[in-house]
């Protein structure tokens, strides 16, 4: 079943959020509720800050068991196959618009981490470039936010010059992992509408 987490980053005692029509578990630190192998613990273990996670609305007053997102998202993109992007249904829509705005405003250096990891998505994991708010939520409603990926979102992106490849590292240092999985051979992407030609067959687990 799909997550989605949200690293607050810099936030070293998470606050309670906004009120949501959905369940939120917050801690801090930076620990990926995913199990056995989350998709982004390498990220998150470079960076500091409080984890959001995003959950079924009856997991608010139900919790047993795992915490996922499955109920936030439309039907196009839980019964797509294989699914490839990620997008909130208009029930949840603006209350999950109202928790990103309020965590970019929370966190003490305006930027976030945002990811989703479902087993049955795409087999790749995709690191992007930073993006602002806006273009996050334009590619969001163009079904361009893809899932298992994660997107850095700053308040600073849209001021960017960029090196060519869309990131605003001259601006932040806080993508310190995104850099070494450049070095390593698995170069963050700048964020684009997607293409399902280009998106492997799912995961078998």
């Amino acid at each position: 079943m799909p997550s989605v987490e949200i690293a607050c980053i810099g936030l070293t005692k998470p606050l309670p959020p906004p009120k949501t029509t959905f369940a939120v578990e917050f801690e801090a630190g930076l620990r990926s509720h995913r199990s056995p192998s989350p998709l982004f613990q390498e990220e998150f273990n470079a960076l500091s800050g409080s984890l959001y996670h995003l959950g079924n609305p009856d997991l608010a007053q139900n919790r047993d068991g795992s915490f996922f997102a499955y109920e936030l998202l439309t039907d196009a993109s839980r019964n797509r196959e294989p699914p490839l992007f990620l997008e909130f249904a208009s029930a949840h829509l603006e209350s999950v618009r109202s928790l990103v705005g309020w965590l970019l405003d929370t966190s003490p250096v305006y930027e976030l981490l945002f990811t989703s990891d479902w087993q049955f998505g795409p087999e790749t994991a995709e690191r992007y470039d930073a993006v602002s708010l806006s273009e996050f939520w334009r590619l969001h409603d163009a079904q361009s936010i893809r899932l298992n990926a994660a997107y850095p979102i700053s308040r600073a992106a849209k001021q960017a010059v960029g090196d060519g490849h869309g990131c605003i590292w001259a601006y932040t240092d806080c993508y310190a992992p995104l850099r070494s999985s450049r070095a390593e051979g698995r170069a963050p992407r700048q964020a684009a509408p997607l293409n399902s030609q280009s998106v492997r067959q799912t995961r078998g687990a």
